[in-house]
């Protein structure tokens, strides 16, 4: 699953602006499909047209593990980092 390209350039646009975003690098997440797609730890949101800053997490996995029904490290919920082409 590829991310949509406005949510991207919408994640480049608020991750540019110092006064929208807390922190070191700012936040947007997705959900479709049963999948979560989340702007890893450690990334700047405004690089979110051309670093790999998101990652696709299988939300079924992931309620797994909160449940306790997997073996804790949540390793098994990522399906995906993506590698997204240059925003429009």
């Amino acid at each position: 699953m590829s991310l949509p390209a406005d949510f991207l350039d919408f994640s480049v646009v608020l991750g540019r602006n110092r006064l929208l975003v807390q922190g070191p690098g700012g936040n947007t997440s997705r959900k479709s499909d049963g999948v979560l797609s989340i702007k890893a730890s450690g990334m700047e949101l405004a690089d979110a047209g051309d670093k790999a800053i998101f990652v696709d997490v299988d939300l079924a996995a992931a309620r797994a593990e909160i449940d306790g029904k997997g073996d804790g490290s949540c390793v098994d919920t990522v399906l995906q980092i993506h590698r997204p082409a240059a925003v429009h």
